[in-house]
This record gives C-alpha cells, sequence and structure tokens, in this order.
C-alpha cells in the first residue's frame, strides 16, 4: 500500500500530489480544525475558525485553495491579508512550501518595500497575493485600473480580530474590498486564535452556507504553559529582566579587563539552549531594552515598527535560525508567528486586552511543548490581572524570585546603562530611528484627529 493510500489526508478529500507534499513535510496527520474545515472550504464554503496558536490554522486555508489552483491555474485565485508584514512573510513561504510541486507563485506586497517592483509582480498576475491591507490599498489607490481580480476565488483574513479592530484598517479593506468580486462569487475564510466577537461580526457579512468552527477547548492558553506574574516597581524592571533571562536561559555574565560585559553559557544546564521573546509596549521601549541587553552582552535581536523592513527580516531570521537567544519585541511578534522552540515569554507590560495576552503567551507552549510566561506589572495593575485571569479561565500564579540580592545588584548597573542608552537614542548613531519613531507617532495623532 502507498504512502498515500495509507494517510489519514486521504479522508479530507486531497489529492494525490498534496497529500505527497505533505508526507515529504513530515505532516502526517491532519490535526482538529484541519480535519474539520478543510472538506468544507472544499465543498465551496465560507469558513470562520478559530483556535488556539499554534493549531495549524494557516494549512486550513492554503491546502484547499492550492488543489483548487491545481485544477485551474490561470490568474490570482486567492488574496491573504494579514496584519502585520512578519506573519504576511511567513504565511507567504507556507504557501511556498506546500504548493511546491505545483509551482505556485506567491508575491507578497507589504511595507518597507519598493512599491513600485511590487506593483509589477500585481501585473504579471500571481497565483497567491499575501498582503498586509496598508500597503496593498495604497497600490490600488494609485494603479487599481492595472490589477484584476475577476478570478479570485478566496479571499482569505488571517488574525482577522486585528484586521476588524474599529479604525486600524477599515478604510483599507474598503478599498481591497471595492476591486474584489461580490461576496456572492468568491469564498471568504477568516481565521483567529480568539473566537470573542468574531463570528457575530462576521456571520451576516458572508454566505448562509457559512461553516463555523470554534475549538471545543476554550480560546484560552495552552494547557502546557506555566503562567506567572511579577510584582515589580518601575526603577527595578530591567534588573528583573536581566535576572531572569540569566536564570531561565542559563547565561553567565562576566565584565572583562575594560569592563565591558560578556555573556557565557552555562553548559553545566540543560536550559543553555533555550530561547526567550520579550515584549514590549512601544518602539522606543523595545529599542532601548534591546539595546541594554546587547550592551551587556546578551545576543539578542530586536524587532519593531520603526526599523526598516531589511533590518525587521535579518532580525527574525537570526532568532528562528537560533542565531540570537532573545527576541526582544513590541506586538509585532505577537499574532501568528511560528517559532517553534521558543521556551519563554516575558510581558514587560500588561497587555491591554485578553486577546493580546493570549497572544503574546501563545508564541511559547506550542504544538505540545512546555513553555513559561511571565508577565511584569505594578500594583495599581492588579485589576486589569484579574480581568485576563477571567478571560482565560484560570489564575495566575505570583513569580517569586530566589534571591533578591542578586536583583538589587542589578538595578545600578541597569539604571546606568538605561540612562546611557536613552541619551544616545537622541544623538547621531540612532537619530535616524528616532525620527521614525516620532513620525510615527505624529502619524497615530493624525489618524486619531481624522477619525
Amino acid at each position: 500500500m502507498s504512502d498515500v493510500q495509507k494517510s489519514p489526508w486521504v479522508e479530507l478529500g486531497l489529492h494525490n500530489w498534496i497529500q505527497n507534499q505533505l508526507i515529504d513535510l513530515k505532516i502526517t496527520a491532519p490535526n482538529e480544525i484541519q480535519r474539520m474545515c478543510i472538506p468544507e472550504i472544499l465543498a465551496g464554503k465560507d469558513c470562520i475558525g478559530c483556535a488556539k496558536t499554534g493549531s495549524g490554522k494557516t494549512a486550513v486555508f492554503a491546502i484547499p485553495v492550492l488543489q483548487k489552483l491545481s485544477e485551474d491555474p490561470y490568474g490570482v485565485i486567492a488574496l491573504v491579508l494579514t496584519p502585520t508584514r512578519e506573519l504576511a512573510s511567513q504565511i507567504a513561504d507556507q504557501f511556498k512550501a506546500f504548493g511546491q510541486s505545483i509551482r505556485v507563485k506567491v508575491d507578497l506586497v507589504v511595507g518597507g518595500e519598493s512599491s513600485t517592483i511590487q506593483s509589477i509582480k500585481l501585473s504579471k498576475k500571481p497565483h497567491v497575493v499575501v498582503a498586509t491591507p496598508g500597503r496593498l490599498a495604497s497600490i490600488l489607490r494609485e494603479n487599481s485600473e492595472y490589477f484584476h481580480f475577476q478570478r479570485l476565488k478566496f479571499l482569505i483574513l488571517d488574525e482577522v480580530d486585528a484586521l476588524l479592530s474599529p479604525g486600524d484598517f477599515e478604510s483599507d479593506l474598503s478599498t481591497i474590498l471595492s476591486v474584489l468580486p461580490p461576496a456572492e462569487r468568491r469564498q471568504t475564510l477568516a481565521f483567529s486564535a480568539t473566537s470573542e466577537g468574531v463570528v457575530e461580526t462576521l456571520r451576516s457579512q458572508l454566505k448562509p452556507t457559512l461553516f463555523i468552527y470554534v475549538s471545543p477547548d476554550k480560546i484560552s492558553t495552552n494547557t502546557t504553559l506555566n503562567e506567572f506574574y511579577l510584582l515589580t516597581p518601575m526603577i527595578a524592571k530591567d534588573a528583573h529582566l536581566v535576572y531572569l533571562l540569566k536564570q531561565k536561559l542559563g547565561i553567565v555574565i562576566t565584565q572583562d579587563d575594560r569592563g565591558a560585559y560578556i555573556t557565557e553559557k552555562d553548559d553545566s544546564v540543560k536550559r543553555a539552549d533555550r530561547q526567550a521573546i520579550v515584549f514590549t509596549g512601544s518602539c522606543w521601549q523595545c529599542h532601548l531594552v534591546g539595546r541594554i541587553l546587547l550592551k551587556l552582552g546578551f545576543k539578542c535581536s530586536i524587532l519593531h515598527s520603526a526599523l526598516t523592513q531589511a533590518l525587521r527580516i535579518k532580525n527574525l531570521s537570526n532568532f528562528r535560525s537560533r542565531h540570537t537567544r532573545i527576541l526582544v519585541s513590541t506586538s509585532l511578534a505577537g499574532r501568528g508567528l511560528d517559532i517553534p522552540c521558543v521556551d519563554l515569554v516575558i510581558n514587560l507590560c500588561l497587555p491591554f486586552s485578553p486577546d493580546e495576552y493570549i497572544h503574546h503567551v501563545g508564541r511559547t507552549a506550542r504544538a505540545g511543548r512546555q513553555g513559561t510566561a511571565i508577565t511584569f506589572i505594578a500594583p495599581f495593575e492588579l485589576d486589569r490581572l484579574l480581568d485576563i485571569e477571567q478571560a482565560i479561565g484560570k489564575r495566575l500564579d505570583e513569580y517569586v524570585i530566589e534571591n533578591e540580592m542578586d536583583v538589587d545588584r542589578l538595578v545600578k548597573c541597569c539604571a546606568l546603562l538605561r540612562k546611557e542608552i536613552s541619551t544616545n537614542m537622541f544623538h547621531n548613531e540612532d537619530s535616524k530611528l528616532n525620527r521614525s519613531i516620532e513620525r510615527k507617532k505624529r502619524d497615530k495623532k493624525k489618524l486619531k484627529i481624522v477619525k
């Protein structure tokens, strides 16, 4: 009996070529959301799918799209919209991997790259377009007569809760929808790691044959995740962060004869190859914390929207390939990115909503692995923490520092570094970045005024 005949994917009605491709990629069997949704999508239904982070939602829409493409390989068959460039890039890569044997042509349309080159590529009619709404809408406003989506069969909204959040993408989505076939002539597929409000918002806008899948497990955090909060005053945040990274990742910090900081692995412990993501509340804080860690000798990457696209790609790639062990990021890394071996997530700031919290801590404890999430809070934020606990249906344990004297010794060092680096960020070496951050702040203020 062939591998395909024995494959659990046979039951979903997939063509042999895509079953073989899945076997080659070591994806041996569908999980629940894939098993429930893929046949319904292949049958032509609209679909809303809600399941935990790391549940394989990309395959749910990529596999049916590629099967339909193999039957009629002409023109743009699918448009995938997603809120961040990094997630768009990941989805494009997954389409290429799944569709390698049919030579699928995938175009990535995101900010930070030449819009002229992207326009030229779009005019050549790729099979799949993966885009962030802002850049695609901008191109369409300039050149809508050149792009033809008449043959589009699928509109896919990934992380749909973020795409539909009030004001953020509203105008851009209207521009994009105006050039697409009407809803009755295409399938609309929407996916999210949170179900709150998503089904109700979309139900009336989709076909009556709509298929809805909401994971029977409460849309919450993973059961293999250990969740903690850490009460800390503002002045000790950096010191607590450094202490936790040393402790959890097995890192030793020393100083050379010139006073420079050096980090070394503690090879005597198993945690010496672990990775961590540190979430911050703003581009400024992200860059500042990242620079403090770099100054202390940590191997870390920085990711936020004020960086150039080339640098964002490079930094994320360094973390994925384990050249760096720590990723300091804004919420850019909080949605959809699949980095399988993240062991620790630290929220330097308490997320504003339960959804944001779920997305952040969902970067660890993926696909059945163990993980730890520690959220820093101030005493006045305990009420907001309670809101998050009620939403996820579990209590967070308080994290107890084993040796507060170690933290106390780090406080002065971290405070001096913060002052030094903050000053430098206003001058030569970071002036361009600083202007970018300030420009983004002004743009946000203008947007609020327009609204």
